[in-house]
């Protein structure tokens, strides 16, 4: 567990100061301030002319629009006929062009909002601005609607504020179809009215650090007349994952009910991963937000995603419990991954950390294991979940053009899963995964020999055969706390630190 240095833990809870800025930077409202200052500029101009705005019907209002309109379009006709014919260019090799001008080889980080660069990397900086060719999209209507086509499905998309992904409910549900991952990077602020105290994060956050690393404060202006009382030392980190997941809820449209069942923010999304950034565990108020993000992970937006890869959960507890719930947005045989902090925002920059070390489980792969009706009610996944025996559970389909199987002397039934061989490598490898554990089958066996070997030692009157035959038809309950001890975790490598 990670701890920040020195004094107490910071109490969770949002800040005041950050929300009231939040909501005066909200495009939106910026957007209205300026078409008043506009409308105000032209109600000026009438007025110099002798016109009475007030007076003017929409009638004349309409013809005067038309007659600006018709003019700028001949004048567009004119200059195009007396610039002469233009070459023609193929549909295909536009397309091309299109794809080249609209796709970024890097991550387009919090598209439709206020980019924060405190948010990312110096290497990200570089990228950050003239990505893609956005000129295109004005071009034509026809650019316009096969461009955004090409942009919202060839590009990754970063977030790492929460109103930036509010913001995309603004973009239309046929643009939002077409993002299938996301990745959001929670970096947690820790804000404090002592200017004189720098606040450290132990070494403890990750094994990669060799000491201590002084981490960014914030120090926001308190109201007037505040009198005695302080906010003190406060974090902001996992209320603000709960407004990142509040954020991908179904947005509101006109006409909706309370009978309708609305899509998501983004109805094909798939696979997401999470960064969490100076996350720690077992800070005062952490029970509160477990129980806001149990609430939103489990019963506001389960069984949805296919894969989910989470870097910097703490280790203990907190990250446990938060890890868990996280899950539950998974699909039935969904893959989870849980590895190393990608990142430590210190004082002046976000910087990247190695690691390329993760564990891996398949969400509830034991399903169809499970013995009975009683069995699956009593399991976990469905006490907030209707259970109908005649209707198959949300379940991720299973994957094509693995290779063979190779026969196991542990007799366990297997899954396969497209796997990234590091944490941040868009390369992938096939690796079997238990059916019964969820775990990988290298891991698994090694579980067994481990055990295996241990009887050896403690039963001296017992058969090889027979000890490997006990060992193989163990009690799925008893066989999974034997994998367990063997499961280190990703970042302290202690046993029975994740998926306990």
């Amino acid at each position: 567990m990670a701890h920040i240095l020195p004094g107490d833990d910071p109490h969770e809870g949002r800040n005041p100061f950050e929300e009231a800025k939040e909501y005066y930077d909200h495009p939106l409202r910026a957007k209205n301030a300026k078409l008043m200052e506009e409308l105000a500029l032209l109600k000026q101009r009438l007025r110099s002319a002798g016109i009475d705005p007030a007076k003017m019907v929409k009638g004349e209002l309409r013809a005067t629009a038309t007659a600006l309109t018709t003019r700028r379009t001949s004048q567009r006709v004119k200059e195009k006929t007396s610039s002469g014919d233009l070459p023609h260019i193929p549909t295909e090799l536009v397309l091309q062009i299109l794809k080249y001008a609209l796709t970024s080889e890097h991550p387009i980080a919090d598209p439709l909002g206020k980019l924060q660069k405190d948010n990312l990397t110096a290497q990200e900086k570089k990228f950050a601005k003239n990505q893609i060719a956005y000129g295109f999209l004005s071009t034509s209507r026809l650019y316009n609607q096969e461009g955004k086509k090409i942009f919202w499905s060839r590009n990754s998309f970063m977030f790492t504020t929460v109103a930036a992904l509010r913001n995309f409910a603004s973009l239309a549900i046929d643009d939002r179809r077409l993002i299938q991952s996301l990745n959001l990077r929670v970096i947690a602020k820790y804000y404090d009215e002592d200017k004189t105290t720098t606040r450290y994060m132990s070494r403890n956050y990750s094994h990669v650090l060799g000491k201590k690393t002084a981490i960014k404060v914030y120090h926001p202006p308190a109201p007037q007349d505040f009198g005695v009382i302080k906010h003190g030392f406060q974090a902001f980190s996992w209320l603000q994952l709960v407004d990142f997941l509040r954020a991908l809820q179904p947005p509101y449209a006109p006409g909706d009910t309370i009978e309708k069942r609305r899509p998501k923010l983004l109805p094909n999304l798939i696979n997401m991963r999470i960064d969490l950034v100076n996350f720690q565990g077992g800070l005062p108020g952490t029970g509160d937000a477990m129980g806001q993000l149990h609430a939103e992970a489990h019963h506001n937006q389960p069984y949805f995603l296919h894969e989910l890869m989470i870097t910097g959960l703490p280790c203990g507890p907190i990250g446990n419990e938060a890890g868990g719930n996280l899950m539950s947005m998974l699909k039935f045989d969904g893959l989870f991954l849980d590895g190393l902090p990608s990142y430590i925002q210190d004082k002046k920059n976000l910087v990247s950390i190695d690691g390329p070390r993760m564990n891996e489980k398949v969400f509830r792969s034991n399903f169809a294991t499970l013995r009975s009706d009683a069995d699956i009610l009593q399991d976990h996944a469905y006490h907030h979940t209707v259970y109908l025996p005649n209707r198959p559970p949300p379940t991720v389909p299973a994957m094509s053009g693995h290779p063979t199987s190779s026969e196991h002397t542990s007799g366990r039934e297997v899954i396969w899963k497209h796997v990234p061989i590091s944490r941040d490598s868009s390369e992938r490898q096939w690796v079997e995964f238990d059916r019964g554990t969820g775990l990988r089958m290298s891991v698994v066996e090694q579980a067994m020999v481990a055990y295996y070997l241990d009887m050896m030692e403690a039963e001296d009157d017992l058969e090889l055969d027979d000890m490997w035959s006990d060992v193989v038809n163990m009690d799925e309950d008893e066989f999974g706390l034997v994998v367990a001890e063997a499961l280190g975790c990703a970042k302290c490598h202690k046993p029975t630190c994740r998926f306990d």
